[in-house]
């Protein structure tokens, strides 16, 4: 049949062709049908806050959603970078916060993610991860109030500055999990109640609720410090071997339960354990130069050595 400019031009104003094209062309449209965006959305080189879509794909857009990677990667060549959620009771969700590309290509200095005007950001958890630095050589820093949308992992690999979260993270019944042989430092005072698990590197505490209200699992070969004094949690435990650093002393008041026969080393300060220590056959081995406090009415059954 032959199309006359008429019917050709009735074709190009339907929706279904605009929104095949902004596909096409990788624009966000909503013209009726959703249209399919992609799976990575990358930070534009500049400082626009993170609701606008000129932040985004060299300012085309789109903002990322509950499905999308925000990537920040080589693109961001100003340095240091801080950033701000948007406008005024801003609502974002991203599947997925990474820094650092495939072929480990970097921003050129820190990330730091403000809140702007009482923002807050979910993180969905795309195919498990929630913040991934696997290939980061920059630190991020978030100082937004941050909401876990499912459970999931951040993974932080091992270089200086790692993650900061200040802002408050919530989230009802779900886990962080902390991967990566980096350092992830939690100082907000946190209301997510699914519980924390170390699995590698470090974390590091800035405040007596920086872990919600669930259980805290270590996981052997790891390490725990605070970056406050006089820190005291509520928490209950589970360990295995694992190191205390002890920039500053801390305190866990909630029980314990050895997952194996355990060695505590305690590098400096005090590490002071107050719940009582349940573990049927496993021993406590003691070392390091700094001092472990036992005060509760423990039930481990198999000894308590002190190596140093």
């Amino acid at each position: 049949m032959k199309k006359t400019p008429a019917l050709l031009a009735r074709i190009r104003r339907s929706p279904r062709f605009v929104a095949t094209l902004a596909a096409a062309l990788g624009l966000g449209l909503a013209l009726g049908a959703p249209v399919a965006r992609a799976a990575t959305q990358i930070k534009a080189d500049n400082n626009a806050t993170l609701d606008d879509p000129g932040s985004w794909n060299n300012g085309l857009g789109p903002v990322p959603g509950s499905s999308d990677i925000a990537l920040w990667s080589n693109v961001v060549s100003l340095g240091s970078v801080t950033v701000s959620l948007g406008s005024p009771l801003t609502t974002l969700t991203f599947g997925q916060i990474k820094i650092g590309d495939a072929t480990n290509h970097n921003p050129a200095g820190a990330i730091i993610i403000n809140a702007g005007s009482s923002g807050t950001l979910t993180l969905a958890g795309v195919a498990g991860l929630g913040i991934d630095m696997t290939t980061a050589s920059v630190s991020l820093t978030i100082n937004a109030p941050l909401v876990l949308g499912a459970s999931q992992t951040w993974n932080v690999a091992n270089f200086a500055g790692g993650l900061t979260t200040t802002g408050t993270v919530s989230g009802t019944g779900f886990v962080l999990t902390k991967a990566g042989a980096g350092t992830l430092t939690l100082s907000g005072n946190d209301t997510y109640t699914g519980g924390t698990a170390l699995t590698a590197g470090t974390l590091v505490l800035g405040s007596s609720s920086a872990l919600g209200t669930g259980t805290l699992t270590i996981s052997s070969g790891t390490t725990l410090n605070a970056s406050t004094s006089s820190l005291s949690f509520a928490n209950t435990l589970n360990v295995s071997s694992f190191t205390f650093a002890g920039s500053n002393s801390a305190t866990f008041g909630g029980a314990e339960t050895l997952a194996a026969s355990s060695t505590l080393t305690v590098n400096a300060n005090t590490l002071t354990l107050t719940g009582a220590i349940a573990g049927t056959g496993f021993s406590l081995t003691k070392q390091g130069a700094g001092t472990l406090a036992l005060n509760g009415t423990n039930a481990f059954t198999g000894g308590v050595t002190l190596a140093a």
